[in-house]
This record gives structure tokens, sequence and C-alpha cells, in this order.
């Protein structure tokens, strides 16, 4: 059984907008016609509302449209050549649908361009069954939130994956460190889970806290933990190098952090210039990686 972690681009939104050269004439036809775009003209936080009532049963009518819009879409037809998603769970895992043991964690950048991408990757991972999509908001997470996810495409709102500037990744990078924390606890004991990462969708800025992550994960458990993207030009996956980090070292030189996110005292230095670095003569400061690893190691941040 698998945890899937799959960062979420907008190719399978290009896809819908202009399917001739991606599916069969037959197919392209059909979705010509149907598409339409569920979040035209709203803010982020506007479509997150429309996700999140659409797949918790609260707007059921809304609900009913998208399966019937899912269905005109022949979603359960599509080839995994629709989006990079897709594409790499192909080709990495040879996987074109869910299967009931495993969980798909769709990671998105705050946009209603992100949520929709997320939602029509998590239709066409089920085989357009919407019962099987569940939405997450990454702030605010709660224990509870990562039980009862088994079989299921999980849409995950991460603020600050979409950012700009270092403030803002490590604000996701604390989210991603709480994900992958309660991924961990509820994964399945004894060897029986792995973890595997496919980053070929998203903004490509999020790659290397994609792979700090996976690092993280991979220095909290004994499971196999993969990452993969797939090459632009080819079909070719590229397995992603993870080193792993010692726990006791992380764990010890993080905890100079617990009163914030800058130390007057040295942390260590096996993680110099990578979880921090040196900020003055006699300060050091996290970094986005550091943020996301306090998180993922269970020590809680500024901003917690």
């Amino acid at each position: 059984m698998t945890i899937h972690l799959i960062s979420v681009g907008r190719s399978i939104t290009a896809f819908l907008n202009d399917p001739y050269g991606v599916v069969d004439e037959a197919t392209a036809d059909l979705v010509s016609g149907a598409y339409r775009d569920l979040f035209a003209d709203v803010t982020a936080e506007a479509a997150a509302r429309r996700v999140a009532s659409c797949l918790d049963g609260t707007d059921p009518a809304l609900a009913a449209d998208v399966t019937d819009l899912a269905a005109r879409l022949r979603v359960g037809f599509w080839p995994a050549s629709v989006s990079a998603e897709l594409s790499t769970l192909d080709k990495a895992v040879h996987l074109r649908r869910l299967p009931d043991g495993d969980i798909a964690l769709l990671l998105t950048s705050d946009t209603a361009a992100g949520l929709e991408a997320a939602l029509w990757n998590a239709l066409a991972l089920t085989g357009g069954d919407l019962a099987r999509v569940t939405y997450l908001a990454a702030s605010g997470l709660t224990d509870d939130d990562f039980t009862d996810l088994r079989g299921r495409a999980v849409i995950c709102r991460v603020p600050g994956m979409d950012a700009g500037n270092s403030a803002g990744f490590a604000s996701a990078m604390g989210h991603l460190g709480r994900i992958g924390a309660g991924l961990l606890k509820h994964a399945r004991p004894g060897g029986e889970e792995d973890f595997a990462f496919h980053l070929s969708g998203g903004f490509k800025a999020a790659v290397p806290y994609l792979i700090g992550l996976a690092e993280g994960v991979r220095s909290r458990t004994e499971a196999p933990v993969r990452a993969w993207v797939l090459h632009d030009t080819s079909d070719a996956r590229i397995a992603l190098p993870l080193r792993r980090l010692h726990p006791g070292t992380v764990d010890r030189e993080l905890k100079a952090f617990a009163g914030g996110v800058s130390t007057d005292r040295p942390a260590g230095n096996q993680l110099d210039g990578y979880a921090y670095e040196q900020a003055g003569a006699t300060r050091w400061e996290l970094t986005a990686f550091g943020v996301g690893l306090r998180a993922l190691f269970g020590h809680p941040n500024e901003s917690d």
C-alpha cells in the first residue's frame, strides 16, 4: 500500500480547454463540447468553499452537477497523458486508478486554478467517483483529518505554495511538515506502507521544498520513500536522490529554535546552511526547510 503525494499544476485544465492532440478525436469532441470552468472569475477562497461544500455533502446540488459533468467528459476513459500528475503516476508506478488501499494527496497552491486542476485530477484517479474525493485545508489540520483516507484522492490546499518570496515558502513548508507528520502517524506499521512523491506538476520553484519534505519523511520512517519527475521532452521518469537525515541530529539541533524562528545559541553544525543559517555574529535563523522539519518532527513553530 502506498501514500502518494502529488504536486498539482494546471496541465489538466490546459487539456480540458484544448483536448485535441492529447486524446483521440472522438473523446476530444466530447470534452470540448461539455467542459466548462467551475471556478471562473472566483477568488481562491470562494473556490475552496465550493470544493469543500461539493465534497462534504453540504451542497448536494453542486455535487450532482460535478458528477454529471464528469460523466459527460468521460473522465473514467481519460488516458494518463491528460496531465503531468497522472503521467508521473503512470510512468513511475504504473498506476491509472487509485487502489482501495492507497491514498493520493494532491498538494495544490492556494489558487482557484490550482483547486480546479486538483479536482479534475482527483476525479480522473477515481474514475469520476466523487464519493472517493476528499478536501483538506492544510491550515488548521487536526489529527482526525488523517483518518479514513484509504482509497481516497485528497485535495489539500497549501497556503504559500504559490508564493514569490521566502516567507511564503516558509509558511508552506510548515503546513507540509504537519501534513507529513499526520500521514506518518496514520501510516500502516511494520513496513506495509511506502511513500511516493510525484513532482512533475505544480509550481516548479516548489519542487526543492517538496524534495525537502520527502527527505524529512524518509528520515522519520524505515518505510521506502521515493520521488520522481518526468522529463519534459520524453516519457522518461527520473528518480530523485533522497538523503536520510539522522533523526536524533534533527531533533537535537532544531530544539534550539523552541522560542521561534531564530536563536542566539549555536544549534550545532550538521544542518547549518540547510535547516538554519547564521544571520549575524550571534544569531541563527531557520530556513524554510527548517520550519518544515520542525513541524514534521513534532516541534511547534512560531505561527502554530
